[in-house]
């Protein structure tokens, strides 16, 4: 099944600009589905405009649209720094 994914990819994009590329996928989609973990609660993430912007989903959709993007090239996962997820070529020209 294929559905429209634009406004989740800009949604996932703006959420990692706006942490300034810290954050692995499984912080990110904690961001943005609005779960505070002990990690997140030091950083005052509810203070982001990304919190709980992707509330009306599971993680599950998060991370499939997350792994798109990897896949497109849109975000990479910078494996040097413990798997934090960052803007690709792709997702700086998006």
């Amino acid at each position: 099944m294929k559905f429209e994914a634009k406004e989740h990819v800009i949604t996932v994009l703006n959420a990692v600009k706006e942490t300034k590329q810290q954050f692995k996928d499984k912080q990110l989609i904690s961001i943005l589905t609005g779960k505070v973990t002990g990690t997140l609660k030091a950083q005052k993430i509810k203070d982001l405009e990304c919190f709980e912007t992707g509330m009306d989903h599971d993680e599950k959709f998060w991370f499939a649209i997350i792994r798109q993007m990897l896949i497109a090239k849109m975000l990479v996962k910078d494996i040097e720094n413990y798997g934090i997820i960052k803007m690709g070529d792709e997702g700086e020209k998006f």
